[in-house]
């Protein structure tokens, strides 16, 4: 009897075919989950960048608008209008004069009664106090001990009193028989335009009580639209963006009303400037890097009021509103 020997392979270990498919379904579905958090995490992150920024861009704005109507009629005693606007027209923003003269040089009194009369090119000033040096260029200490001297050829100074002013450019000074500073001057192209109201000095009928002081600068704010940027101008230089991605600028004046009681902000700057006790300013800004409609857009307000300091004027105790967040979104 015979045996038979017979061999098997064996079994072959694998994956059979669905089990695969399978298996690379999870796969699929695990990286749609990571990557769906990951583009999550990434829209997230590009939405915080953009209002961090967009705050910081703003409230930047805000502090430097806020630093310089408070400093608003520095150096220019006596003005109680250091301010001038321009109500704009729909979306096209307002537009914001602040003047700003030197604290450290003297200021100069108009002699009302000189033999040589205040007219449209001259000046007749009383000799400042306090002051050093030849008696046609007074000079003076600045805020780093150095000495200047006034009343230069060439320097911008003001001519004001209470409400009215002229930006002069000095051309020549001399000094009288009887010790008084006869200045001629010019009319300088840096003076506000007529839309901000009526505020030209007319030398000969506002001489009697007017100053004469030297011009630190002209601040000027404007918004432009097409750009969605905030832009300042000193005196004559050109505009500067100090902000981007505004998409408003208003200017409001807190008034006060006849009866001694502050009345609701006003949108047109008023004609008697001297009543302005504070100014209500709102910045609108939206993220740069995000278009509207997009998930990554975001848009903010801000508003302030500001009284200016050196108008020597105050709110009443608790009256004053403060900065205040108006939107976000």
């Amino acid at each position: 009897m015979s045996h038979r020997s017979t061999s098997r392979k064996p079994a072959q270990a694998g994956f059979s075919l669905p089990e695969l498919m399978f298996a690379m379904l999870i796969t699929m579905a695990l990286m749609v989950i990571v990557f769906t958090i990951m583009r999550q995490n990434q829209s997230i992150f590009a939405t915080e960048t953009g209002v961090t920024s967009m705050n910081e861009n703003i409230r930047a704005a805000v502090d430097l608008i806020t630093r310089e109507v408070q400093a608003a009629g520095t150096g220019l005693r006596g003005m109680t209008a250091p301010i001038l606007g321009v109500d704009g027209e729909g979306d096209a923003g307002d537009r914001l004069v602040l003047l700003i003269g030197d604290p450290n040089a003297p200021i100069a009194e108009v002699r009302s009664n000189s033999p040589y009369p205040s007219g449209n090119t001259q000046v007749a000033l009383i000799p400042p106090t306090g002051t050093t040096g030849p008696p046609n260029a007074p000079q003076y200490l600045d805020d780093r001990k150095k000495v200047r001297s006034l009343y230069q050829s060439g320097d911008r100074y003001i001519l004001y009193n209470e409400t009215r002013f002229v930006v002069v450019r000095i051309s020549s000074t001399s000094v009288t028989s009887g010790g008084d500073i006869l200045v001629n001057f010019r009319i300088d192209k840096s003076n506000p335009k007529p839309k901000f109201g009526d505020y030209r000095f007319r030398t000969a009928a506002d001489s009697n009580g007017a100053f004469f002081a030297k011009l630190d600068g002209i601040v000027t704010y404007r918004y432009d639209k097409d750009a969605e940027t905030l832009e300042r101008r000193e005196t004559e230089d050109g505009f500067v963006a100090v902000a981007h991605g505004i998409i408003g600028f208003q200017t409001r004046y807190r008034v006060l009303k006849a009866d001694d009681t502050l009345g609701e902000p006003l949108d047109d700057p008023p004609t008697e400037r001297d009543t302005v006790r504070s100014l209500v300013v709102t910045l609108k800004a939206r993220t740069i890097d995000a278009e509207p409609d997009t998930a990554n857009y975001r848009e903010t307000a801000e508003r302030i009021e500001i009284t200016p300091r050196n108008m020597r004027l105050r709110r009443p105790a608790g009256e004053d509103a403060g900065p205040s967040k108006l939107a976000f979104h």
